[in-house]
């Protein structure tokens, strides 16, 4: 009793592609990802609709055979925040994985991207930059050219992340000395944004160029890149990322159209 159902239409893969066995769904023809919920245990009020959060993580690249970004992603799903049904999703380390999801995700329309992949340290990438850089190597062997992201624009330029950066803030604080993942806000002089040019800066750049910004198309979604490590806690993320589905609904509920 109470159970209703969602449905997100598209080429949707609600199944890790590198471990599945089963028989997947071939070009051309429909797929489509159904989940079934209770309102009222999602914290929902009378009439609402979920919040489609999507999260995502990449695979495997040169140096980095296990990526820890696809695990966190997969298990912030399994758990689920309030308010919302959790898409996961593993890229693959390459440009056109990367243009093929966003390109998706701007018709989707999610309420909430938020995507991950590894880096040294564990924070929100809150100025990525209009460069990939050239020589490195993509998940699929195939050697990086290099250049603007954005070609319309000089290489320099930098956005800001569509995240909330005080909320992820303000999500991170009651961990305390436990704290393990940073944003520019917690004090740390030490904090740099990523400068490598590589797939995760792509990704940043591309989901703030593309929800970054006003306009209710925009604001309805919220999107952003954020750095993990093998040792980032996985109750961190999923405080951030409860966090910041919590203020888009907040957003829908007060300013939005639905």
């Amino acid at each position: 009793a109470g159970v209703t159902g969602l449905t997100f239409g598209g080429d949707v893969r609600p199944y890790d592609p590198e471990d599945f066995h089963g028989q997947a769904a071939a070009p051309g023809q429909d797929a489509a990802h159904m989940a079934l919920y209770k309102p009222g245990e999602l914290g929902l009020r009378t009439g609402e609709t979920p919040m489609h959060v999507v999260v995502t993580g990449y695979g495997s690249f040169p140096g980095t055979p296990d990526n820890p970004s696809a695990v966190m992603a997969q298990q912030l799903a399994e758990q689920g925040v309030p308010g919302a049904i959790v898409e996961y999703r593993r890229l693959d380390v390459t440009t056109t994985s990367v243009d093929r999801f966003v390109n998706e995700m701007k018709s989707a329309h999610p309420d909430v991207i938020l995507s991950m992949g590894k880096g040294s340290v564990a924070q929100i990438e809150e100025r990525p930059e209009n460069r990939l850089a050239g020589g490195a190597i993509d998940g699929a062997g195939n050697t990086l050219a290099g250049g603007r992201i954005d070609p319309d624009h000089k290489e320099t330029r930098t956005l800001r992340t569509d995240m909330p950066v005080a909320v992820v803030e303000n999500a991170l604080r009651g961990f305390g000395a436990e704290r393990a993942v940073g944003t520019s806000q917690d004090g740390e002089p030490s904090h740099q944004s990523d400068r490598s040019g590589y797939l995760c800066n792509y990704l940043g750049y591309k989901l703030a160029d593309s929800f970054g910004g006003k306009g209710e198309d925009r604001e309805r979604t919220t999107a952003g890149f954020m750095h993990i490590t093998e040792k980032t806690p996985e109750d961190q993320m999923h405080a951030v990322l409860a966090a910041v589905t919590a203020n888009q609904l907040d957003w829908r509920r007060h300013d939005g159209s639905h």
